[in-house]
């Protein structure tokens, strides 16, 4: 008996599956390690999804009812499947830890389907070989979706294998509910997986096979439907916009230019690694005889070539398909060792893969290429927050606006660590700067991307630091940190008062006054405006404004306005740059509360306005009747008609939705539930969860020709 035969092909199992073991542990504690030692925030998309575990943490403790709630509705564009996973994990500290599992999953998946398809020393191969490809390792500290998504993949080619590709009707229908929480993952899933199941369905004839593959669509189907029914109608306009128009944005290279062309194909080395990238191209002239090495080889390149037809790449969209590169380089020791040569090949293949694992991850020295090492050096956000908290009042609910649009420093990473652990604090972008921004946070060097309105974010600091801009009139810098890329961190907080001269402060509002009116209100009659102003301060305490009729309407840019009334308002705390209004301009800073006392609109009116904004339309008809909104009119010779409620609405938290209760096209009733399916995410006023502005009124009527708000 010679060395191989008493070894025997158990203890090459045996071998194998020791080794894997060894790189799930390695990958598990390897992975918390680096979780606990890492001080640096995530970045931008990481902080989306943590944003979207944060609210699947808190519907937790309000029951099953709203976590299925926030689950359809959180986010239209990604999948909330690996958020609340994460929210499930524990608090916001552990969120990220669940990324441990999805790791672990992708080796075990990986590694038993290549057993299946060779020896089990290959497999282990092709596992530590997964393991060490920089962005596999590097997403495995990220919050994010590519990784999760990639071990689903592995999951699902294991299972369509296992399934003898639709024979076993267990394993199919336990495809199937792989399939759709891997939906539930991230929508690419199906460019991925698209390519194995419909090989699968059409390389046998078999009809049980077929049947039992289609039941797996089926059950794909009804896992993820509900999410991506609800969400279609916004999931679809967005992905339009991230694939081609976000693209053009980043200047990345055109479609059919030669960049574009070549994309994938360039950034292989860096995504492999260097070694691993020669053992995948050495592989190819020997691995591309057998079929199954071309059938993995081609599903690699036909989901390449379809992100290649998007405008907006990025490298972890290739991530999915590093394990079935790791399974064609590992395909290589199958082919050319045996027994004890292979047994050698594998062990010091797994070593060396280890060893680069830890020395890419963690502070070793010298440093090497596509290192993701922990950040030990945090960015100040907890002192940024601790500042703020240190100058407010218990109860109070400050605002900052974060300037830069930086990796480590924007509103995004900064909203999460508020909403998490300094909830009193709301966090903004740019957008409006100065309204609403009681805190300023900028940074000195890089300011972010420059698609990203870096000029602005410089702008904004750059009259921060200036002595005589307005803007550095209004806020006192009141604390900095250094970073650690070398810059700054600087705290700027709102004067408080803004000192101005009350008469001229006075003139100057009421001259402003009776411009805006003229921009927005015509023919009016019994008009009434009161100011209380704050001595000595840029400040409206009250404005109480109403009047008895009028036409509203926006006649900057449109000559039409709606007449209504009796209109009153009262709006509270108004504060304003006064330098903007010695100007001529009116730059608002902050806004309290607006309060609608009274609105009312009569269908004469309604009907008068739209017939005269809508075109090509005849034979208009606006009713106001028993609580709802109808209207008729003949579009293009046919005859429409529908009818809505407004909905839901509290005195106290004011959401409004659009319900429409009847919709008719000729003489063809059509359904009102597709109509709110179509309108489900519209509402008409402010949303009370993020708007700082608090907007109350106490009640809508709609009875005999009118639409009363009292």
């Amino acid at each position: 008996m010679d060395r191989d035969e008493a070894f025997g092909a158990g203890g090459e199992d045996r071998l194998g599956w020791a080794l894997l073991a060894g790189l799930l542990l390695l990958a598990a504690a390897a992975n918390l390690a680096w979780l606990r030692m890492n001080r640096a925030p995530q970045g931008w998309d990481e902080s989306i999804h943590l944003l979207s575990a944060l609210d699947l943490r808190h519907a937790l403790a309000r029951g099953p009812l709203a976590v299925a709630g926030t689950f359809l509705t959180r986010n239209s564009y990604y999948p909330p499947l690996v958020s609340l996973l994460g929210a499930l994990a524990g608090g916001p500290g552990r969120f990220t830890a669940v990324m441990v599992l999805f790791q672990c999953l992708l080796l075990g998946s990986l590694f038993l389907y290549a057993r299946g398809e060779a020896d089990p020393l290959s497999a282990s191969l092709a596992a530590s070989l997964a393991l060490i490809y920089p962005p596999l390792y590097s997403q495995g500290h990220l919050f994010m979706l590519d990784m999760p998504l990639t071990a689903m993949f592995c999951l699902c080619l294991l299972l369509l294998r296992r399934s003898g590709e639709g024979k076993s009707l267990p394993f199919s229908l336990a495809l199937g509910l792989a399939m759709g929480l891997a939906m539930l993952v991230k929508w690419s899933f199906a460019v991925y997986f698209a390519l194995p199941w419909l090989w699968a369905f059409f390389r046998d004839r078999d009809a049980r096979a077929r049947r039992n593959l289609g039941l797996s669509l089926l059950a794909a189907a009804l896992v993820a439907g509900p999410w991506y029914l609800w969400n279609l109608i916004p999931m679809s306009r967005d992905l339009f916009f991230f694939a081609f128009k976000r693209g053009a944005e980043e200047g990345q290279p055109a479609v059919f230019s030669l960049a574009g062309l070549t994309y994938y194909a360039r950034i292989l080395p860096a995504q492999l690694g260097r070694w691993p990238f020669w053992l995948f191209a050495i592989s190819l002239p020997f691995g591309i005889r057998h079929p199954k090495y071309r059938r993995w080889l081609l599903w690699v390149l036909v989901p390449s070539l379809a992100f290649t037809l998007l405008h907006n790449k990025k490298d972890r969209y290739f991530m999915p398909l590093l394990p079935l590169v790791a399974l064609m380089s590992a395909h290589l020791l199958h082919q050319a060792a045996r027994g004890e040569r292979r047994r050698l090949l594998a062990a010091l293949g797994v070593f060396l893969c280890a060893s680069q694992y830890l020395w890419a991850n963690f502070p070793l020295s010298p440093s090497w290429p596509g290192q993701d090492r922990p950040l030990r050096r945090d960015w100040a956000m907890d002192r940024v927050f601790g500042e703020i908290r240190s100058l407010e009042k218990p109860g109070d609910s400050p605002s900052l606006v974060v300037v830069p649009d930086f990796q480590r420093m924007n509103n995004l990473n900064y909203g999460f660590f508020s909403r998490a652990y300094f909830p009193e604090v709301r966090v903004g972008g740019i957008f409006n700067f100065p309204l609403f921004a009681d805190y300023v946070l900028a940074k000195t060097g890089d300011q972010g991307p420059s698609f990203s309105d870096a000029g602005e974010r410089k702008d904004i600091l750059e009259r921060l630091l200036d002595p005589g801009s307005e803007i550095s009139r209004i806020y006192a810098r009141v604390a900095e940190f250094p970073l650690p890329d070398g810059s700054q961190a600087l705290l700027f907080r709102r004067r408080d008062p803004i000192p101005v001269d009350d008469a001229r402060f006075r003139a100057d509002v009421r001259k402003f006054l009776r411009q805006a009116l003229s921009h927005y209100l015509k023919g009016e009659k019994g008009l009434k405006v009161n100011l209380k102003l704050k001595k000595g301060d840029a400040r409206i305490e009250e404005l109480d404004a109403g009047f008895e009729s009028g036409e509203v309407g926006d006649y900057q840019h449109k000559p039409a306005g709606l007449e209504m009334g009796p209109v009153r308002l009262e709006i509270r705390d108004i504060l304003l740059n006064p330098w903007a209004l010695d100007q001529g301009r009116l730059q608002l800073l902050s806004l309290g509360a607006i309060r609608v006392v009274s609105i009312r609109i009569r269908a004469s009116d309604l009907q008068a306005f739209l017939e005269s904004q809508a075109k090509g339309v005849e034979d208009l008809k606006v009713s106001l009747e028993d609580g709802q909104v109808g209207a008729s009119a003949r579009v293009r010779g046919i005859p429409v008609s529908v009818r809505a409620s407004l909905e839901n609405l509290d005195p106290a938290h004011p959401n409004l939705w659009v319900k429409v209760t009847r919709a008719r096209v000729g003489f063809l009733p059509l359904p009102a539930w597709l109509f709110n399916y179509a309108i489900k995410d519209f509402n008409p006023l402010l949303n009370p969860d993020q708007a700082p502005v608090k907007l109350r009124f106490r009640k809508i009527l709609i009875q005999n020709g009118e639409l009363t708000i009292f």
